[in-house]
């Protein structure tokens, strides 16, 4: 069974040459990423960053075009947590953006602090076990959220 999986994803893996994308899905300013929580007991503070380019109005082929652009964004982001006893945690982002638009016609630039988040979760379910001899930790959270512009 290992065998079919592996060679299969070979398979797939091998084939992928170029992958197109439309031009704002991911890379839109307002894009907050949340990624894997880290699962921690009362509260964290840290800083992340994300850097996202993207080639925008290509040709029909892929190749430019006189309104071909290139585009930059980054995010610099103090986020952190606090968990309230065992189900309920808060989590808030504060990011500063630095985006960049370069193409034949101009370039532009935009800094500034982006919207700062706040969103609260609730735990509906969390399971701690072993897989052979790793823990294995899985939790489901519901929650929702503000931001301000």
């Amino acid at each position: 069974m290992n065998k079919k999986i592996i060679i299969t994803l070979v398979l797939v893996m091998i084939g992928i040459t170029a992958t197109r994308a439309c031009d704002i899905c991911g890379c839109g300013v307002g894009s907050y990423y949340l990624g894997i929580l880290p699962e921690y007991n009362k509260r964290f503070l840290g800083m992340r960053y994300q850097y996202k380019s993207l080639r925008t109005h290509l040709g029909p082929m892929g190749e430019r075009t006189p309104i071909t652009a290139d585009e930059t964004y980054q995010s610099a982001e103090l986020w952190g947590g606090w968990n309230f006893g065992t189900r309920f945690r808060v989590l808030a982002f504060v990011p500063y953006n630095f985006n960049r638009r370069e193409s034949q016609t101009g370039n532009g630039n935009k800094t500034g602090l982006g919207d700062i988040a706040v969103m609260g979760y609730f735990k509906l379910f969390d399971h701690k076990g072993t897989l052979g001899e790793r823990l294995l930790v899985q939790s489901l959270w519901i929650g929702g959220g503000i931001k301000v512009p």
